[in-house]
Order: C-alpha cells, then structure tokens, then sequence
C-alpha cells in the first residue's frame, strides 16, 4: 500500500508519479497532484508493460499468459487523481493518460482514475495509448482533452483487449470526434460502457 497525496513531477519523457516505467507488480498505489511531461506521460506511471531486457534477447519464449509473466508489468488496484499538462504546462504532449501513458503489453485490472487530462494526441482519461495490453474492469470520470485519437478511457488501442469498463467523464477533441470509450480503436473493447451525457460523446469507439 502506497499513498502520494499532492505531488508535484515536472519532467519531458516517460513521466509518472511513481515511475517512468513498471515492468513489475504494482498493488494498492494511490497518487493525488499534478504531472508535467511532453512524451509517455502518466499520472502513476509513464509506461507500463514487457522488460524490454527481456524482449530484446534472441530466442527469448514467448509468455502465453502475461499476468504470470515475471517480465510484464502489473498493475492492480490502484488509482490517480491527477492533473496532466505538458512540460511548459501546454497542451502538446501525446501519449498521455490519467493512470498510464502507455500500457505496451502489459496488465491493468482494477483500476480508477480521475482529473483532468490535456494533450496533443492519444489522450485517455485512463491510459493513452494500450498496444498489446490488457485493461480489465477499470473506471474514470476523467476530464479529457486533446486534438486527436481521444477518449474516455484510453486515447489509441492497438491489438489490445479491453474488458468490463466503465467511462463518465467528458471527452473533448478538436481535430477529430472525442469518443466515450476509445479513442481509435484497431481492437475489439468487449463489455464495456460509457455514460453518453456525462461524457459527452455519442459513439463509444
């Protein structure tokens, strides 16, 4: 159990509260405050998901079940309540997301964000972008905003899954239409719900 209440982290690449990265087990982390960052930016942490020292060496198997896989990154019950800006405390930054930036392979189940959120592009009110990840039973009210591939709960989702979600905070884009659930969606989000009043947005996905 971990408690950050009013923190404040001003950085360029990889922000989080807590990390820049995870590729271990995080339970039961809280954090309350204001993140700063251009690139990969989170309110808990910047990335999470597959060690890339891992993934990187040849011949290295394949896990078939990336919630026991030692090199994936977990996160589990766990919950940011977080103001996220770019660096100069703009609205340029992509890759960004209440909880995660981005979950590049790895696991969030259980989780809560709330705030306020702005970016350039892929700007979730939960994770920004999830590629190869999976998101499971996760909830935001989240202010979110930005220009392109925004959404209620997660900005861009690449070959990943999306499982028992629920998104009511409203969604905001310039460029192109905000949606409730996700942003651009190459992946199926099964079971999963947005609030169409609160969220402002009529399509989920």
């Amino acid at each position: 159990n971990l408690f950050l209440e009013n923190i404040s982290v001003a950085g360029f690449s990889y922000m989080g509260a807590l990390a820049g990265e995870n590729w271990g087990t995080l339970i039961h982390c809280h954090v309350t405050g204001a993140v700063r960052g251009r690139n990969t930016v989170g309110g808990l942490v910047g990335t999470n998901g597959i060690r890339r020292s891992a993934r990187d060496i040849p011949g290295a198997p394949e896990s078939k079940s990336p919630v026991s896989d030692p090199n994936t990154g977990l996160i589990e019950e766990c919950s940011a309540n977080v103001t996220i800006r770019d660096e100069a405390g703009g609205t340029r930054g992509n890759v960004i997301g209440a909880l995660l930036g981005r979950n590049a392979g790895g696991v969030v189940c259980a989780c809560r964000a709330s705030g306020r959120v702005e970016g350039e592009g892929d700007v979730g009110g939960l994770v920004g972008n999830n590629y190869e990840g999976c998101i499971r039973s996760c909830y935001t009210d989240c202010l979110v905003r930005g220009n392109r591939n925004v959404g209620g709960l997660v900005g861009i989702n690449f070959d990943g899954s999306i499982l028992f979600c629920y998104a009511v905070g409203p969604a905001e884009a310039a460029q192109r239409e905000a949606r409730g659930l996700v942003g651009s969606d190459g992946s199926a989000s099964y079971l999963c719900y947005w609030e169409v009043q609160t969220t402002g947005c009529a399509s989920g996905y």
